[in-house]
């Protein structure tokens, strides 16, 4: 039992400073993000000129038109820079919730598609599958809010601190300085909220992912893996998958895939599910901080992944 002890402070503190180095990558890229993009809505009128070029796509979704750039940054990027430019929006609720379920199932597409790839599944596939299915997800949600399934709140009118039609640029700059301590301030609320979400998670993971119960996990889990045509050999690759995301768990993910030698059906299955339901945990966590409705955004996303990756099992059986 004493020389457990070390070890156990030994993974908290390789777990602390890797969720320390990991917020801190998140945190570069979402703080100038933010403060871009608040400065441009409260001092230009480039946010709204947006808002009106996309504001009928985005409407499929309930979400304004300056919505749209959020989703570019979190395809090509990750979900924290999409984070970044939708904070500064003042969304209300339900479109927070829908933001956090669409760039949930569809973010980092490149990066991610390009592990998948890695482990000898069809990462291009997938990589589409993400983005339709985000597309479907989004217009259902928002049909259920049309319909009056869910309640909905409009937001109250949020005007430019300082821009305003024909306001003279003097006073804008003038008043730059008050925007730009407000953005700033802003930036740092965020990314205070990032952190402490982030250094736990990671820290805990790493405390907890070599306990005998998580070693069990391919057994425990062994029903529901068969429901969904798999083995329990994916069972490891999945749930990194599910906690860490594709991104994180790259390592795991494509060693384990590679040492089991998973058929090219449990891969592609296992990718779908990913495709749908990674990184659940942190990303339900960053959305509900910000007022959205983790319940749908984890009820929306499991449920979506167990489904559809059941019923292409069913079709695609399995070689003898």
């Amino acid at each position: 039992m004493v020389t457990d002890v070390p070890e156990i402070r030994a993974r908290l503190l390789t777990g602390l400073s890797g969720g320390f180095r990991t917020a801190l990558k998140i945190v570069k890229i979402t703080f100038p993000l933010y403060v871009a993009v608040d400065l441009l809505k409260t001092t230009t009128p480039a946010v709204e000129a947006i808002g009106r070029l996309f504001s009928p796509a985005m409407a499929l979704f309930g979400l304004p038109g300056s919505a749209a750039f959020a989703f570019v940054a979190a395809g090509l990027l990750n979900i924290y820079a999409g984070l970044a430019i939708i904070v500064p929006l003042a969304l209300d609720p339900f479109q927070v919730t829908q933001c956090g379920l669409m760039m949930g199932i569809a973010h980092n597409l490149l990066l991610e598609g390009g592990v998948l790839s890695t482990t000898g599944t069809r990462g291009t596939a997938l990589t589409l599958c993400r983005v339709v299915l985000a597309v479907v997800a989004g217009i259902g949600l928002n049909g259920a809010r049309l319909l009056g399934w869910i309640g909905t709140k409009v937001p109250a009118a949020s005007g430019s601190v300082l821009h305003a039609a024909g306001a003279p640029v003097s006073r804008i700059a003038a008043r730059f300085p008050e925007a730009l301590g407000n953005s700033l301030i802003g930036g740092l609320k965020l990314s205070g909220k990032l952190v402490l979400i982030i250094v736990p998670l990671v820290a805990a993971f790493e405390l907890l992912r070599f306990l005998p119960v998580f070693r069990r996990a391919g057994r425990a889990v062994d029903p529901a893996m068969r429901g969904m045509g798999l083995t329990a050999d994916a069972a490891v690759p999945l749930f990194t998958g599910i906690f860490l995301g594709i991104a994180y768990g790259a390592g795991i993910i494509i060693r384990v895939a590679q040492e089991k030698g998973l058929p090219r059906r449990d891969l592609f299955l296992m990718g779908l599910f990913l495709a749908t339901c990674h990184a659940v945990v942190e990303d339900t966590l960053v959305f509900g901080a910000i007022g959205g409705n983790m319940t749908a955004i984890l009820g929306i996303r499991t449920v979506l992944a167990f489904a559809l990756t059941a019923l292409l099992g069913r079709i695609w059986k399995r070689a003898t």
